[in-house]
């Protein structure tokens, strides 16, 4: 440990008991490094998901389940995962078919995965059903 890390080390305020453990000395240093999380930006981050031309169904919901990972929406992680995807969809059809009977179904019975399988590659992975 250089002489800057040492000097915020003995500036964390740790008890002699928490100097003495190797895990709350790493824990402390590893608060003070690493960076806070600003929820409202990454909670906008995932709000402004769109799916792209391209980009495939499996795909966008992948991106969406990335961006969830850290905007800390607790036990609505899975709904908002699925309303997000349904309002991003570029394919009409499908979010319209999904919106019109109000269930998302997943042939493999996961509740995460909100479609089940298709072979249209126009529509991407999911379908409603």
């Amino acid at each position: 440990m250089g002489k800057e890390c040492l000097q915020i080390f003995l500036n964390l305020k740790l008890d002699v008991e928490q100097q003495g453990n190797v895990e709350a000395c790493i824990q402390a240093l590893e608060a003070y490094f690493k960076p806070k999380r600003n929820v409202v930006y990454e909670r906008y981050q995932f709000n402004m998901c769109t799916q792209s031309p391209e980009e495939t169904t499996d795909s966008f919901m992948n991106r969406l389940r990335k961006a969830a990972s850290t905007c800390q929406f607790g036990t609505l992680t899975e709904e908002l995962i699925r309303d997000w995807l349904v309002i991003g969809l570029k394919d009409h059809s499908t979010k319209f078919t999904t919106l019109e009977r109000g269930k998302l179904r997943s042939k493999q019975g996961a509740k995460y995965l909100p479609f089940k399988r298709s072979c249209n590659p126009a529509v991407g992975s999911y379908e409603a059903r």
